[in-house]
């Protein structure tokens, strides 16, 4: 009897155990802040309160920054464009984030000095630049979007320049996004192609089709054999 009860508490003990694991498994799967998710999604779960934006967004706790972003993008007002201007070169990529949407929200008030940023600005805050410019179909906008596209010495933000110009549209870009199928980076000359077809004029079907680069890949996939590499293996 002794060894019966011994028994049935040693497996009361591990029921208990697995009971442990499966509730802690469950917690851990409830909803948690995604980490590139917006400001605004993550102030009710996540973001502390805060009191004064203008004061706590140099804060050195980056949520609380991060706070501070999604108060500004609630308030959109004027004076607020240059601190967030700053914070698209913020340490932390959920809050240049989170400046960029909140400078979205300011609207075309936040171009010129978007811009200035796309041109001059880090790697880091020209890519957050690109993707607020990307909002606005302005002629200066869409104009540095282009000197972007053909200038900068990045492909992190040549890249999202050529996919902006082609979700926006304008057929006045197409000049532009033909010389650019002359970029030496896979990706960005990609990017161009896309655009190119999303825009969808004659003449941009035919940079596309003419272009060199294009005729070399079309070559290379008419030659490949998936038999090949068959063989290969054998």
């Amino acid at each position: 009897m002794a060894i019966v009860i011994k028994l049935l508490m040693r497996g009361g003990v591990f029921l208990l155990f697995i009971v442990g694991i499966v509730v802690k498994r469950i917690t851990a799967s409830k909803k948690k802040p995604k980490k590139y998710e917006t400001a605004s999604r993550l102030e009710a779960d996540f973001l502390p309160e805060i009191q004064d934006a203008s004061v706590q967004h140099t804060n050195h706790d980056w949520r609380v920054r991060l706070a501070a972003m999604a108060t500004f993008a609630e308030n959109p007002e004027v004076n607020n464009i240059p601190i967030l201007i700053t914070h698209l070169n913020d340490e932390v990529f959920d809050v240049r984030e989170a400046a960029a949407s909140a400078l979205i929200t300011h609207g075309e008030d936040a171009v010129i000095n978007t811009i200035d940023v796309l041109l001059t600005g880090s790697l880091e805050a020209r890519e957050m630049a690109v993707r607020v410019l990307a909002e606005f179909h302005t002629e200066v906008s869409i104009a540095a979007l282009e000197q972007a596209l053909l200038e900068d010495e990045s492909s992190w933000v040549r890249i999202p320049a050529a996919k902006a110009l082609g979700n926006i549209g304008d057929k006045a870009t197409v000049p532009t996004l033909i010389r650019a199928l002359d970029d030496t980076h896979q990706d960005v000359y990609n990017a161009v192609v896309a655009s190119l077809e999303q825009i969808g004029t004659v003449a941009a079907r035919q940079a596309i089709t003419d272009h060199p680069y294009h005729s070399t890949e079309k070559r290379k996939r008419s030659k490949y054999n998936p038999l090949d590499d068959v063989m290969t293996l054998n």
